[in-house]
């Protein structure tokens, strides 16, 4: 390959994404995984705390209440994503 050639390819090649791009997708990418983990991490504990709480409950109804508050608190924390927290479309 001569220089020319190897000058012409270095022109016309597309110019990097600036470090401040590629750094702010992977933050983004980061952001998507933590989420997710901490959803599948909120699905896992309330079926665990679900299938605990049936024998509590079928012994003693009157926990019902006490044993479901803390479930729609939990709920209620993780309603939406964090904002800023780019989601895909």
């Amino acid at each position: 390959m001569f220089e020319a050639d190897a000058r012409a390819l270095r022109t016309s090649a597309p110019t990097p994404p600036p470090p401040w791009r590629i750094a702010q997708a992977a933050r983004a990418r980061a952001a998507r995984r933590l989420a997710r983990r901490v959803r599948w991490l909120w699905r896992i504990a309330t079926i665990a705390f679900v299938a605990a709480a049936i024998p509590v409950v079928l012994h003693d109804p009157r926990t019902l209440p006490g044993l479901v508050a803390p479930l729609l608190l939990g709920a209620l924390a993780c309603w939406r994503d964090e904002p800023g927290v780019p989601r895909d479309a």
